[in-house]
């Protein structure tokens, strides 16, 4: 019998020991392990997530502000440059080549009509006088 009482105050010891040591190696265990994977897995997660979101939002918000801001930057300096470029264009060319088709045109036809020898005025100021004439003449037609 005494080994029988020996045997059981051994397994009730034993197993007693075996409860407390694994409830307490366990829990311990299982917090360490639950705080170590849950803190990496947090960890991970939120990073590629947060990563994933801002590289998102970045994207979305920065390809719409620089559409935005070189929409109207563009825009506002083509037509500012366009303006002035245009003008300055325009009044040049007018002025060259209006003054190069005044001249020509005064040249040429001063030549016809005036500044010639007294046959060309004559045969100008008689050429008038005919024109006119036809169209009082025939001017019903």
């Amino acid at each position: 019998m005494g080994r029988v009482g020996k045997l059981n105050t051994t397994l009730s010891y034993e197993s007693r020991w075996k409860t407390q040591h694994n409830a307490l190696y366990e829990s311990r265990w299982k917090t360490q392990h639950n705080a170590l994977y849950e803190s990496r897995w947090k960890t991970q997660h939120n990073a590629l997530y947060e990563s994933r979101w801002k590289t998102q939002h970045n994207a979305l918000y920065e390809s719409r502000w620089k559409t935005q801001h070189n929409a109207l930057y563009e825009s506002r300096w083509k037509t500012q440059h366009n303006a002035l470029y245009e003008s300055r264009w325009k009044t040049q060319h007018n002025a060259l080549y209006e003054s190069r088709w005044k001249t020509q045109h005064n040249a040429l036809y001063e030549s016809r009509c005036g500044a010639g020898t007294k046959f060309y005025r004559r045969f100008c100021r008689n050429s008038d006088r005919f024109i006119l004439r036809s169209n009082y003449l025939w001017g019903w037609l």
